[in-house]
């Protein structure tokens, strides 16, 4: 049997097939509910905008960051979940916690990529705040990836650009 110190953050389980499983005392130290500095990184992008875009855009674009993270947040409780649901029996859930790892990774890759999208939607909101048309369908695929409460501001900001695409025409005759 493996040896398990009682001052360690760490216990091995010998199961039945000759395995070892390593198992984490305490599940914050296996997944802690808070991360330090992701919440200020995924915010720092705000602040690169310029005055225009930032008038135009700073309250969709704190929307999105906002929903991004209540999605990190829960892909976070789930793997707790899955774990503590390990824990109880390593030898027996090991089928089940590598199966639900796999769906976690999945939406861990999801996440990074609408943070990846929404940095460049900061970007380009810097740099063209004119072109309204292309960051409101930018816009519009990141919130429709995100779900949930992004929606509602990407549909606004969508109806504001088709009123002023409106108003422009009607003014030319």
């Amino acid at each position: 049997m493996p040896m398990n110190w009682p001052w360690g953050k760490m216990y091995r389980v010998r199961c039945p097939d000759g395995t070892v499983r390593t198992i984490y005392k305490n599940i914050d130290h296996a997944c802690p509910l808070f991360i330090p500095g992701w919440k200020a990184d995924v915010g720092a992008g705000i602040t690169e905008l310029s005055g225009e875009a930032k008038a135009k855009y700073e309250t969709q674009i704190h929307g999105l960051l906002f929903t991004l993270n209540e999605q990190n947040q829960s892909l976070m409780m789930s793997f707790r979940t899955v774990y503590l649901a390990f824990m109880t029996n390593p030898c027996g859930n090991d089928d089940f916690f590598h199966r639900e790892i796999e769906k976690l990774l999945d939406e861990q890759r999801k996440i990074s990529a609408l943070r990846i999208q929404i940095a460049a939607l900061i970007q380009l909101a810097s740099t063209s705040p004119a072109d309204t048309a292309r960051l409101t369908r930018i816009f519009s695929n990141i919130a429709s990836g995100l779900g949930g409460p992004a929606i509602a501001p990407a549909a606004s900001l969508e109806i504001a650009e088709t009123r002023e695409v409106a108003r422009r025409l009607l003014q030319r005759g």
